[in-house]
């Protein structure tokens, strides 16, 4: 199914929705408050415009027409919502797309900075324990990762990360317990650059919720082409 109709299938289906409770909190994506939201005209064509503006880097370089197959929704920071739409909160949209033979998770973040006032950013394609501030942050040191292996290279962009496991790459943890406050994890950040790709071993420490991020330029794994 093309991206136009997948759209217009949504549009249709958008219609007599009812107004929002007001000050209605909410974390809960299955819950009548965000799906009497996310289904209406106005969040089905900001998701539109999201999708038609979406960097090919996020595609891990393909160039080709891609087709969105599935969707789902986290919110990200607690939503709050008023009158006809969200007055505060964030909320990721994860699509499902199929492009150059394969299927890649697509996250955008949209972030309400305002009643009205609804902002989208491009995460990282792929699976990611890292929020959108954290992603942001860490790329640097992805980059400069990458550098050690690609040595006349200076202009790179990050296209998908994939979660590796708990604990990091050489010292391997089990799940922690829900509301640990300390815990480590590990991805695989996937950075390209003057036509290659370079996998990035990424390691994340949480200590009392503050995160501290660690690049492995030793561990550098390069891809030709």
């Amino acid at each position: 199914m093309t991206t136009d109709r997948w759209l217009g299938i949504l549009l249709v289906g958008a219609a007599g929705f009812l107004p929002l409770s007001a000050g209605a909190q909410t974390t809960d994506v299955n819950g009548p408050v965000f799906q009497n939201f996310i289904r209406s005209r106005d969040a089905i064509r900001l998701l539109g415009e999201a999708i038609q503006n979406l960097p090919r880097s996020r595609l891990g370089g393909c160039q080709s027409d891609f087709n969105v197959s599935t969707m789902q929704y986290i919110v990200t920071e607690p939503m709050t919502f008023e009158g006809s739409g969200p007055t505060s909160g964030q909320w990721k949209t994860q699509l499902m797309v199929r492009a150059c033979h394969r299927q890649i998770p697509l996250n955008v973040y949209f972030t309400v900075k305002s009643p009205g006032n609804i902002q989208y950013e491009y995460g990282l394609s792929g699976a990611t324990d890292a929020g959108l501030e954290m992603q942001q942050a860490a790329l640097p040191a992805a980059y400069r990762a990458a550098v050690d292996s690609a040595k006349d290279c200076t202009q790179f962009d990050a296209s998908i990360a994939n979660f590796g496991g708990y604990g990091l790459p050489d010292d391997p943890q089990p799940k922690p317990a829900t509301g640990a406050q300390s815990y480590t994890w590990w991805e695989t950040w996937v950075v390209r650059g003057c036509g290659n790709s370079y996998e990035v071993p990424m390691g994340f420490e949480t200590k009392a919720g503050q995160t501290t991020v660690h690049a492995y330029g030793a561990k550098v794994v390069e891809h030709k082409g």
